[in-house]
């Protein structure tokens, strides 16, 4: 993805499924979320996020995340571990273990937008909510269908659904607020367009190129 901030271009990111492997004692999905500022935007606002989540083959539920981000002077180093059985989270930050009541339901910051994917999507102007742990929290994260819109992008242009993500805690590139998708319409349902407003300005992440993974999501939740 080409990332652009008030129309400059200010760095890529690449979004990438892997093969599925063993942890501990499941099988899960490697998803791995990569965002980096170019030469020119970190000469006063560096970015080096990365964002690992394993994703249960089964039931399409994270395993564990690990968050490794730096947006300028702002940094977060934060493992999480998901105990379902127990509905805790274990969090390890800065040395420090914590224990934390959550929904087993719920998703993390990166795998609940593949989940989402798996989905069948709502008609349009319907609202679906999704539980989310992050930040100590749980949070219900609403995604409202816009429509339909054609999508021009560098990898080509695309017949996408547009939904809106109303997020009230940091996720991708520490943001937090609405955020507005552009899904291409089709039974993958891979992310085009993303758009958000942040400080100064709105950011805007388009896609460049994509390859079709080994290993694709085989079991789609029930909807």
């Amino acid at each position: 993805f080409a990332i652009d901030w008030i129309g400059v271009n200010a760095g890529t990111a690449v979004m990438e499924v892997r093969p599925a492997i063993v942890l501990g004692e499941n099988r899960v999905y490697p998803i791995v979320s990569i965002a980096r500022s170019n030469d020119f935007i970190s000469r006063f606002f560096p970015v080096e996020d990365r964002i690992e989540t394993y994703m249960d083959t089964e039931k399409l539920l994270p395993v564990e995340i690990k968050i490794h981000q730096r947006e300028g002077d702002r940094t977060k180093n934060r493992q999480v571990s998901y105990d379902r059985k127990n509905k805790k989270a274990v969090q390890l930050e800065e040395g420090k273990e914590e224990r934390f009541d959550m929904d087993p339901s719920a998703q993390d910051a990166l795998s609940v937008l593949y989940f989402f994917r798996n989905m069948k999507f709502p008609a349009e102007g319907a609202t679906t909510v999704i539980k989310v742990f992050e930040g100590d929290k749980n949070w219900d994260l609403e995604i409202k269908m816009l429509g339909k819109e054609s999508v021009e992008t560098p990898a080509g242009n695309f017949n996408a659904v547009k939904v809106i993500v109303m997020a009230k805690y940091e996720g991708l590139f520490l943001n937090k607020g609405d955020i507005t998708i552009w899904f291409a319409d089709d039974k993958k349902h891979t992310p085009v367009q993303m758009r958000s407003r942040v400080t100064i300005g709105s950011v805007t992440v388009r896609l460049i190129s994509m390859e079709s993974p080994a290993e694709t999501f085989e079991n789609t939740p029930a909807k």
